[in-house]
């Protein structure tokens, strides 16, 4: 909980052994097929649109099993991490139930040719957690509390534990870029090293900046644009469709007119 993601690894947080996992409703949240959410226009050049997610944002229901140290002062959790846990219920709910709080699930498949993969999905708190409630007892000294809150998934779909990069170059043109999953990424965050123009060969998507000074950063998922630290809305132009960009399943081509663009991203499925 309040963990940082960077690359391939978490960072920061509290580890608490979640006793179980549940769609709240599945109702509405994919669409039909073919459905893209849309949202109002940003700030900055006339006519210009961005797309903050694919499909539809899902709810989770998280039950948080939070126990009490053992006779050694610690708990060891499945995969052999060590987590202190004070008997200080008030303390684990608002954790939980803190303003801005967050949570990464994580998963491990196997993926089809003998080897796991981890992949992991981003929460954030949406309302305030039902009541701590003891759960069975373990012992005398041993009992369990649990915890249930709801939350809801941003990107509401698995997202690979590793992330990739690349720079995309006007020589290279078309830039192979592959997206694994079977979900389309609408996050993905590229740098541009000065004014440029990237075509998606998909759906002939564009992405261009013009009248940069210095690197500039387009953050697809945080809908954001920055040159040197400041907002820089303006230095978009205007798509060619009303979303900014996204990797399709399977191979992608892009193609640079102009500087390098350094692309991260992260394989999704549904």
């Amino acid at each position: 909980m309040g963990g940082t993601v960077s690359g391939s690894s978490i960072t920061g947080g509290t580890v608490i052994e979640s006793g179980g996992i549940a769609i709240a409703s599945w109702d509405g949240i994919l669409g039909y097929p073919g459905r893209v959410g849309e949202d109002a226009p940003i700030l900055g050049r006339d006519g210009a649109h961005r797309n903050t997610k694919t499909y539809r944002e899902r709810l989770v229901n998280v039950a948080f099993l939070a126990r009490d140290r053992d006779a050694t002062g610690t708990i060891v959790l499945p995969d052999g991490r060590r987590q202190h846990l004070q008997v200080n219920l008030d303390g684990i709910a608002s954790l939980i139930d803190g303003a801005g709080a967050t949570v990464i699930l994580e998963r491990d498949l196997a993926d089809g040719a003998g080897s796991t993969v981890t992949r992991w999905i981003e929460l954030e708190a949406v309302e305030a957690s039902t009541p701590v409630r003891r759960s069975a007892l373990f012992g005398p000294s041993h009992s369990a509390y649990e915890v249930v809150q709801q939350f809801r998934a941003a990107y509401p779909m698995w997202q690979s534990e590793t992330l990739h990069t690349d720079t995309l170059t006007q020589a290279g043109s078309p830039n192979a870029v592959a997206n694994a999953g079977n979900g389309r990424i609408s996050n993905a965050v590229l740098v541009f090293a000065a004014d440029s123009l990237v075509t998606h060969g998909t759906d002939a998507a564009t992405l261009e900046i013009a009248g940069s000074a210095g690197a500039v950063t387009v953050d697809i998922g945080a809908a954001s644009i920055t040159n040197g630290g400041g907002s820089a809305d303006n230095l978009l132009e205007p798509p060619a469709q009303a979303y900014w960009m996204r990797l399709y399943p399977g191979a992608n081509a892009l193609t640079v007119t102009g500087a390098n663009v350094d692309l991260s991203w992260r394989d999704h499925w549904l």
